[in-house]
């Protein structure tokens, strides 16, 4: 990554380790939402091959 000048290297850290904080927050916030939809998308895909619904020609 490349920074200014002006900043110093306690800056650098401190962006570096907020923007390592924010990206480990958004990847446990997906896996949440993903593990909370997957028994929905089994449910959908479970339904459908039984019921032989097709949604390509």
């Amino acid at each position: 990554m490349i920074y200014p000048a002006s900043y110093s290297p306690d800056d650098i850290k401190e962006l570096f380790t907020d923007m390592i904080k924010k990206a480990r927050s958004g990847a446990i916030r997906n896996g949440i939402i993903s593990t909370a939809m997957l028994p929905f998308v089994l449910a959908f895909d479970v339904f459908t091959f039984i019921s032989g619904v097709c949604f390509s020609p």
